[in-house]
């Protein structure tokens, strides 16, 4: 698989989503810090897209956003558990340290979490598309 064939679009259903994603996962040529930030794009995606079926403040810009914004007014608003915010929190991280090129801290393990955290978010809080 090349990352090339990957295609992520906006009108990808979940289980279309977590295929292409799981594709990028099980393709040992790529580093892991490259699947942790497609993952997590999607999560925050998916996170800015339950606030808003969900009525909650979040910046009109999605580039002032972030997965601990968007989790902070989703578990003030009883939207999410204090356990799920430190799981989206962590998996924020994870991807933060991945796109600022920090790739040491992404140890063996991290995109196959990552993966399942989307997947449990996917599943926990669906989102119609908008």
């Amino acid at each position: 698989m090349r990352l090339g064939d990957v295609t992520l679009t906006d009108a990808g259903t979940p289980e279309f989503l977590l295929g292409q994603l799981n594709s990028l996962r099980q393709d040992t040529s790529l580093p892991e810090p490259f699947t942790v930030m497609a993952v997590g794009a999607i999560y925050e995606r998916h996170l800015r897209r339950l606030c808003m079926v969900k009525h909650l403040n979040v910046p009109e810009d999605p580039k002032r956003g972030s997965i601990a914004k968007y989790t902070a007014v989703l578990h003030e608003a009883g939207v999410i558990t204090l356990s799920q915010r430190q799981e989206s929190e962590q998996l924020g991280e994870w991807r933060n340290q991945s796109a600022h090129g920090n790739f040491d801290a992404i140890v063996e393990g991290t995109a196959a979490r990552s993966f399942d955290l989307l997947a449990l978010l996917f599943k926990r809080c669906p989102v119609d598309a908008l």
